[in-house]
């Protein structure tokens, strides 16, 4: 007897829990205001992480922190998400930290890094059923006047440096 309710009680338990599945059923997420990724590029600092909040669905602050091949780099700021519900997103951002790194081999004295401010544009790729993405975006860094007197001090030196480029490309997951 006890073996015939024992069996009983399980082929109702599970049908019981057979009827509250529903195969179209998906659960309402509130998306994480939150965003935490890994990257290259002067948003994020170098080679390094940002920490992204995104308090309304088409504005996002940042803050990141990473390795420029001389010190630490750091940015802030914020990007515009100009189509936030679609797969790719173009974006506008704004941020004021580290711009412009000058390494000199042999002669560390010339190394520095320069902050400033930079604006720059993408698009982020939404990436499997998750929330994440890719960001692609090109930066233009406004460098500080003295990032061009030091480097025509260094030639005037001697010493072949070449021209950096006009912008700054970035990418990041």
């Amino acid at each position: 007897m006890k073996t015939l309710v024992t069996v009983a009680l399980t082929l109702i338990s599970f049908h019981i829990s057979l009827a509250q599945y529903d195969p179209n059923y998906e659960p309402e997420e509130t998306p994480s205001i939150v965003n935490f990724g890994l990257g290259i590029g002067l948003n994020y600092g170098g080679i390094g992480g940002r920490v992204e909040v995104v308090p309304v669905k088409n504005f996002a602050i940042f803050a990141a922190a990473g390795f420029n091949f001389h010190k630490l780099g750091y940015n802030v700021g914020g990007k515009l998400r100009i189509l936030p519900d679609k797969k790719a997103c173009p974006i506008l951002a704004g941020m004021y930290g580290y711009n412009g790194v000058i390494i000199v081999a042999g002669a560390e004295q010339y190394n520095k890094t320069y902050y400033g401010g930079s604006i720059g544009g993408g698009v982020e790729l939404k990436v499997g059923r998750d929330r994440n993405f890719m960001e692609f975006g090109l930066i233009i860094p406004f460098r500080p006047k003295e990032f061009d007197d030091d480097l025509n001090n260094i030639r005037n030196q001697g010493i072949d440096i070449s021209d950096p480029l006009p912008f700054a490309i970035s990418f990041g997951y």
